[in-house]
């Protein structure tokens, strides 16, 4: 793992990051949902101006948040993505967490999961969230062990409105 590196999504990488998606939605993962196959040649056009628009604030639909997305490369392999959401509210953050991780599941167990969490807390940290939260399915072993790892503390569990299905909430202070 010593090429990883954290990057924003760049044009040379989008067929690796297809090819991860292409993983996900064969597999029918449900905690990372990326682009659908079928959809990413639409998406290879608009994607720079969308995620210029996320970081900006800009043209968002409602109760979409600011956020900035990064790509872990194992050298030219796209291994997971790091949504960051450091500009919302106490409120919005125990709703859906201040960031959101997803690994190719070609990599699964390769810690890339851990790296991208521990990456993303000192980023939100430079852009001064002081505590940070972290949502996850509790039946993901994976991800409650990376929120263990990264040294988060469950703080509570709740229910998704209208979904019925329940989610860790992770604090970091």
């Amino acid at each position: 793992m010593s090429r990883l590196r954290v990057i924003r999504p760049r044009r040379k990488y989008y067929d690796s990051f297809l090819s991860a998606c292409r993983e996900a939605h064969e597999l029918n993962v449900s905690g990372w949902q990326p682009v659908a196959p079928e959809a990413f040649t639409r998406w290879k056009r608009t994607a720079p101006l969308v995620y210029f628009f996320l970081r900006a604030g800009l043209f968002l639909p409602a109760g979409v948040p600011r956020m900035e997305t990064y790509w872990l490369m194992d050298g030219d392999t796209f291994a997971a993505e790091l949504q960051l959401r450091p500009y919302i509210s106490d409120d919005q953050a125990i709703q859906i967490g201040h960031m959101g991780v997803g690994v190719r599941p070609g990599l699964w167990g390769r810690g890339f999961g851990t790296q991208a969490v521990r990456w993303g807390i000192r980023r939100l940290r430079e852009l001064g969230v002081q505590q940070i939260c972290y949502i996850c399915d509790p039946e993901n072993g994976a991800s409650t062990a990376i929120a263990e790892a990264c040294g988060f503390t469950r703080s509570s569990y709740r229910t998704l409105d209208g979904q019925g299905c329940e989610q860790s909430v992770y604090i970091l202070r």
